[in-house]
């Protein structure tokens, strides 16, 4: 079973450009990402714009190739929204080195749009949508096609707009084999303004996961062919950052052995069916980080590890620092100082996040400053670093959720790290 997913179009249309062979210099993709849900499936996209751009590019001679314009447009009619692609010779002549024309790689020399209706009904009849083609005077064609705006297109009302963005750059994956709650899952989170992906079993849920680009599953545990438990297993031994893809269990079997087993697996949260919507949210919100930031955060754990200035000998504590308050204070004092700054930490991570929601940005800074101090006071080096980088990230709200995400990850492994120092 094919994946559907609401897709970034104008993401897409660049990629079928770099696919198609068609030079950069060559294409123009008109259209912001910012349209209304469209559910299809990502790959059918891509091989069909990808064709597409292949056959209006090219005519019996290479040395009359066009440029190509990609235009993406949202358009409203009585029966209904839709968003409307139009893939079209735009009349220039650019110059440059062209790829070679090869009868594998495109569309026939001879006939550039015979195979435009076949592609054009492939994507579009599945789904509901039209296409039309036009033949211009000099051989070529204009294609266009229309697909409808999936099922509930608006967005949630209630979501902040910057909320909204952050979560557009989030591939989810939604994992059930029962259709109904598969459907009630994928649209809610279409609502909330997530990029959804959905499979029926845990077998296909490995391979999407293995294939890369998904910031969390949502993973049932009760499956066919292969359970959700395996399946974490399986996501859990990949390698690279597929392999730590957040998994949130789902089941409406919540007693204590089912919640055992799935941690046992490797899951990151259990939520229990019928599923708390304002939960579920707050957890991805949490745990998911979208791919495209997830470099940004190994490049700020990299550099904490380096520790502040260059000068510190552990990459998550000072143990010199951590020493020297101890002796001076006593252990006892030392360890319920490290307790209170634990527990602001929590207090400080809950006003980041309120903060975001409220679009109050600047507050995160205020917080950062104060807890950054104290921070570098009891030798927690990595959480000073990491806040050293939220004080200074200023309004970048994507930005500022990967350091959040880092900072809890820091917390986490300096808790555990004293806690381990203490039994020693």
């Amino acid at each position: 079973m094919m994946p559907t997913c609401v897709v970034d179009l104008p993401a897409l249309a660049g990629d079928a450009v770099r696919q198609s062979g068609v030079p950069a210099f060559a294409a123009r993709v008109i259209g912001s990402g910012e349209h209304p849900p469209v559910s299809v499936t990502p790959a059918r996209v891509l091989h069909v714009l990808t064709r597409l751009i292949e056959s209006v590019t090219r005519s019996k001679a290479e040395a009359e190739r066009t440029g190509v314009t990609i235009r993406i447009e949202p358009l409203t009619a009585p029966d209904g929204a839709s968003m409307r692609l139009t893939v079209e010779p735009d009349g220039r002549s650019p110059a440059g080195d062209w790829p070679a024309t090869s009868p594998e790689n495109g569309a026939r020399a001879d006939a550039p749009c015979a195979d435009c209706a076949d592609l054009c009904r492939s994507l579009t009849a599945p789904h509901g949508g039209s296409f039309g083609i036009d033949h211009l005077a000099d051989g070529g064609c204009r294609v266009w096609l229309t697909l409808p705006v999936s099922g509930d297109a608006a967005v949630d009302p209630s979501v902040p707009k910057h909320i909204h963005e952050q979560r557009r750059r989030l591939r989810l994956l939604v994992v059930e084999d029962n259709d109904i709650n598969r459907e009630i899952l994928l649209r809610m989170l279409e609502r909330s303004g997530y990029q959804v992906v959905s499979v029926a079993d845990g077998r296909a849920a490995v391979e999407v996961v293995a294939a890369g680009g998904v910031d969390g599953a949502l993973m049932d545990l009760h499956m066919p062919d292969m359970n959700g438990f395996e399946a974490t297993r399986l996501i859990r031994s990949l390698a690279g950052s597929a392999g730590h893809t957040p998994v949130i269990a789902l089941t409406a079997d919540s007693v204590g052995a089912v919640r055992a087993r799935a941690e046992e697996a490797g899951v990151d949260a259990f939520l229990a069916k019928p599923v708390n919507w304002q939960a579920l949210v707050a957890t991805l919100d949490r745990l998911a980080v979208p791919s495209s930031l997830k470099r940004d955060a190994e490049g700020l754990r990299a550099e904490a590890e380096k520790g502040a200035g260059g000068t510190v000998p552990d990459p998550l504590l000072d143990r010199q620092q951590i020493g020297q308050i101890a002796d001076r204070v006593g252990s006892d004092r030392a360890a319920a100082l490290n307790a209170r700054l634990f527990g602001r930490m929590q207090s400080d991570l809950a006003g980041m996040r309120a903060a975001i929601a409220e679009g109050t940005l600047d507050r995160i800074g205020v917080l950062a400053h104060s807890a950054k101090g104290s921070c570098g006071m009891l030798g927690w080096c990595r959480c000073a670093a990491v806040l050293d980088r939220l004080q200074g990230l200023g309004g970048d709200a994507s930005g500022t959720m990967v350091l959040i995400s880092a900072l809890e990850s820091a917390l986490d492994d300096t808790r555990l790290a004293l806690d381990i120092r203490t039994e020693r």
